[in-house]
């Protein structure tokens, strides 16, 4: 609760001046002044719960990766001479899309998004293969 008491006076050169008194109470009737000064705070612990961001995580990540790239492979080398004698990119097109399908399915399940996370960083990987592997076949062509 808050208490304001104004008093005024007229000063000897005909001007008011106005001293403001302000009672703070707190909802129990308590003034400011008697209530205990709170401890101090604990340090903060930065450190992540168990579990969140051990060592499951990452292992998935990994085998998302590995999955992606291996998946890649198989559908890049399966139709090579496919691909490149018709000119078509339907393997590739379908390989990225399905990765990117899998990635936001797996974003909504929990324990998995490291794996789907990991299908993604694929895509790069496998990006930097397959161009390597066309500049090797151009070199020896």
């Amino acid at each position: 609760m808050l208490g304001v008491e104004l008093a005024g006076q007229l000063g000897s050169h005909g001007s008011l001046s106005l001293v403001a008194s302000l009672d703070w109470r707190t909802p129990t009737g308590r003034t400011m002044d008697n209530i205990p000064p709170r401890p101090d705070p604990s340090p903060l612990d930065y450190q992540s719960p168990q579990g969140v961001a051990g060592s499951g995580s990452r292992r998935l990540f990994k085998m998302g990766a590995a999955a992606g790239v291996c998946v890649s492979a198989v559908a890049y080398l399966g139709f090579w001479n496919a691909t490149f004698k018709t000119g078509t990119v339907l393997p590739f097109v379908i390989v990225v899309s399905l990765k990117i399908l899998a990635f936001v399915v797996l974003q909504f399940v929990k324990r998995w998004r490291s794996f789907g996370v990991g299908v993604l960083v694929s895509m790069p990987l496998v990006a930097l293969i397959f161009f390597g592997i066309c500049t090797i076949m151009l070199v020896v062509r």
